[in-house]
């Protein structure tokens, strides 16, 4: 088995971070927008 280069895996570990740094933001605005749903739904009624 070849050894991964120690740039290779930094590399690797910081699209990590971004990639969960994403998924993170995308979360947050989901439950956001289901927030604003449920605001929205509450004054329709």
């Amino acid at each position: 088995m070849e050894r991964i280069q120690t740039a290779e895996l930094a590399e690797i570990r910081q699209e990590l971070k971004l990639l969960k740094a994403r998924i993170g933001q995308a979360g947050q605005t989901a439950s956001n927008i289901q927030v604003d749903l449920g605001s929205i739904v509450a004054r329709v009624e």
